[in-house]
């Protein structure tokens, strides 16, 4: 990142590219000076959508090796924690030949499905690990009460597909379709245990991206997430956190600093508030989909902002919450201006709501 002395001219000559980008869209050098700009400004999020964007421009002008080449730009940025390593080559992809295998007399299978059929549906019970080795297929989550399904990721050539069912010995959880005719390796559970026990590295490689893909369906399942790009996503489930809190358990406190923005993914809390007398008070139920942070908080040093935390929020059940530090969000917010609208109104809604609830407890506090 820049020097502060060196902020301000970096940032002019960003704003002069974006307007350039925005201008004169066609031409591919100005987004790619911009993504460079934001780079050294530290806002690597936005870079990276300004790359995918890019990615994609190239893919239509048939210029394959600069696709190539920002796409694994865009893993290594922000790529620092060796926890959460950026999507790459499935490590089973060596083990996709027959003659890999003289064990079990078993080898792993080629599957073709035609483009638009089910690969996976959600809640079924098998056990098998595939890895696409032609064609694009897509995970989605299936809509409820009407609504429409969301998009969670695109998978691609030589990836790892369905490895959650055998790493969580749950039923599927989400449907995995084929956006084009595809070609698939299938491996048995037990030649994937075999592999594990042989490979611990292997085992590890494949749970880190399936961790990636379980925060990402957990970002799509939050309203206020489904319309963000499944790229943007990817970048915020990399960098996100899921915590587990106990019934009763304080997942945010009053007068805390808000160092990161929270997602409610399953279980129920309520706000809870201290009358001026020292009584707590609970209000607001907050459930699964909803954020429970103060989200006025994201908008630090508007009329709407806060730097602390107004009310406490308790959880009344066992919860799981999805984290994301909050510097990270505020950059999500800028590289997709849709995602920053919904929040100033969900924001103001929520900031005016809570305020109303002090003030009448404040006024009203209960008889001893």
């Amino acid at each position: 990142m820049a020097e502060p002395s060196d902020q301000d001219a970096l940032s002019r000559k960003a704003a002069m590219y974006q307007q350039l980008t925005l201008v004169y869209p066609e031409d591919t050098r100005y987004p790619r000076r911009y993504a460079e700009l934001l780079l050294q400004l530290g806002q690597d999020i936005k870079a990276k959508m300004v790359l995918d964007r890019l990615r994609k421009r190239f893919e239509e002008l048939d210029r394959l090796d600069d696709a190539h080449a920002l796409e694994q730009l865009q893993q290594l940025i922000g790529g620092t924690d060796e926890t959460q390593p950026p999507a790459t080559t499935s490590p089973l992809l060596p083990y996709t030949s027959n003659k890999s295998w003289p064990m079990f007399g078993e080898h792993p299978k080629q599957v073709e499905i035609s483009e638009g059929s089910y690969l996976i549906h959600k809640g079924e019970t098998d056990e098998h690990v595939y890895v696409l080795l032609e064609g694009e297929l897509s995970i989605w989550l299936p809509g409820t009460d009407g609504k429409p399904a969301t998009l969670v990721d695109i998978l691609r050539k030589d990836q790892t597909v369905g490895e959650g069912a055998i790493l969580d010995g749950a039923p599927r959880n989400a449907d995995i379709l084929a956006n084009s005719d595809s070609i698939l390796v299938k491996f048995t559970p037990k030649m994937i245990t075999r592999l594990f026990l042989d490979h611990p590295e292997i085992e590890i490689s494949v749970r880190n991206e399936h961790d990636i893909r379980q925060r990402m369906l957990m970002l799509s399942s939050t309203p206020i997430m489904t319309t963000v790009p499944a790229t943007l996503r990817r970048t915020l489930a990399e960098r996100a956190q899921t915590r587990r809190y106990k019934m009763f358990e304080l997942i945010t406190e009053a007068g805390k600093p808000i160092r990161e923005v929270g997602f409610m993914i399953s279980g129920k809390a309520r706000r809870m508030t201290d009358d001026k007398e020292g009584n707590s008070h609970l209000f607001d139920s907050l459930k699964a989909g909803q954020m429970i942070a103060n989200e006025a908080a994201l908008l630090t040093g508007s009329v709407l902002g806060s730097d602390t935390f107004l009310t406490s929020i308790v959880a009344m059940e066992d919860c799981v919450v999805l984290t994301l530090p909050i510097d990270t969000f505020r950059q999500a917010m800028d590289a997709h201006p849709p995602l920053l609208a919904a929040m100033l109104r969900q924001a103001s809604h929520s900031l005016t709501d809570t305020i109303q609830v002090i003030n009448k407890i404040n006024r009203n506090p209960p008889e001893k």
